[in-house]
């Protein structure tokens, strides 16, 4: 569609009237570089060229997460009721943008314990090791077991009881 000629017959016909296009897919800037990768903190490789804008900005030397910048270790912060205080806001384990979770995908670098497995993105197999917080209508402060720093929250095994 991009780059042809448009006529009117692109969005009327006498037989049926308007045609309505709601949607089309819009191409990658470059092969194996989606839309979703542009901007999203990370320098991604196949987005690291002049046609994607160097990774919308990701892969320009005023990006502090560039995957070729050695980031060194990275101190964990302190856990306050429900959320987790990261010194590395953006990700969650270091080659694992915070935006790649949930999109399913499965990242390997996303499928650890700190990344919550990817947000099941890899499978729901490793849930089972991420600490358990059971809800109580009498408690309104809740604490993690000492040592851990994230747990699972999960929505759909939450009972509602009457008062």
């Amino acid at each position: 569609m991009f780059g042809k000629d448009v006529w009117p017959e692109d969005f009327f016909t006498h037989t049926k009237g308007q045609k309505v296009y709601l949607s089309w897919p819009v191409p990658n800037c470059a092969e194996g570089c989606p839309s979703s990768w542009i901007r999203d903190g990370y320098c991604d490789k196949p987005c690291n060229n002049s046609q994607c804008q160097w990774d919308g900005g990701d892969c320009t030397a005023d990006n502090p997460m560039l995957s070729f910048q050695p980031i060194g270790v990275q101190q964990e912060g302190a856990v306050t009721g429900f959320f987790q205080i990261r010194t590395n806001k953006n990700y969650c384990n270091e080659d694992c943008a915070d935006t790649w979770l949930a999109d399913r995908y499965c990242d390997r670098a996303c499928n650890v314990q700190a990344c919550g497995f990817d947000a099941g993105d890899c499978g729901v197999e490793n849930f089972h090791k991420l600490p358990e917080l059971v809800l109580s209508k009498d408690h309104t402060q809740y604490y993690l077991p000492e040592g851990e720093l994230q747990f699972e929250f999960c929505y759909f095994i939450i009972h509602f009881y009457p008062l």
